[in-house]
């Protein structure tokens, strides 16, 4: 995982897929694995073809293992001090980051629906941003209420540390010099819009 990190910011808390969320995959892994040795005096008894059935479940259930592990490491969203980093493997050369600030939130709710997800409390957080393009959502967060409490603090917190510090204009500059080219027109976008609200 290679992010950069602003000066200052640090990650408060990592957020993964709950892990039992993966049951079914759990399952079919355990069954490739657990199979070929429940079978195996009946396999090896067919003798080549026994032992290549055998062998074969046995890589397939340690593939699976492996890639449902690969996806549910990679996939991971980070809060820092400063912005809210989504990371999604979609494939094995496929990967999409979502950056968002503090300052580009509206507001942050979640939402428990079904018998498992009210049982193992687990649940949707739903993050609106302010160009109302797209919202953030992340899927199937253990204890939603915590980490939306989480976000709802770090984002006041900045905002109290930004209205006492005066934003320094140094600093915005910083920021705006490190951002990518669509971040840098949505910055543009905003400031058109509080411009036009001005006059």
């Amino acid at each position: 995982m290679s992010i950069i990190l602003h000066p200052r910011e640090q990650i408060i808390k990592k957020i993964r897929r709950y892990y039992l969320t993966y049951f079914w995959h759990w399952l079919l892994v355990f069954i490739f694995i657990a199979a070929p040795f429940f079978f195996m005096f009946v396999l090896f008894s067919w003798g080549k073809w026994g032992v290549g059935i055998f062998i074969a479940l046995l890589v397939v259930g340690l593939l699976v293992l492996v890639r449902g592990l690969f996806f549910w490491r990679k996939n991971v969203t980070l809060i820092s001090t400063g912005r809210i980093l989504k990371m999604e493997q979609h494939g094995l050369l496929n990967k999409t980051v979502t950056d968002l600030g503090f300052y580009n939130i509206r507001s942050v709710s979640y939402k428990i629906k079904g018998f498992w997800p009210t049982i193992l409390r687990y649940g949707k957080i739903v993050i609106e941003t302010n160009d109302d393009k797209k919202n953030l959502e992340i899927l199937a967060v253990k204890k939603p209420a915590e980490v939306t409490e989480t976000i709802t603090l770090l984002q006041q917190k900045q905002l109290k540390e930004n209205s006492r510090s005066g934003y320094n204009l140094e600093d915005i500059f910083n920021f705006i010099s490190h951002q990518p080219k669509e971040q840098l027109n949505k910055i543009k976008e905003l400031v058109d819009k509080k411009l036009k609200e001005m006059v």
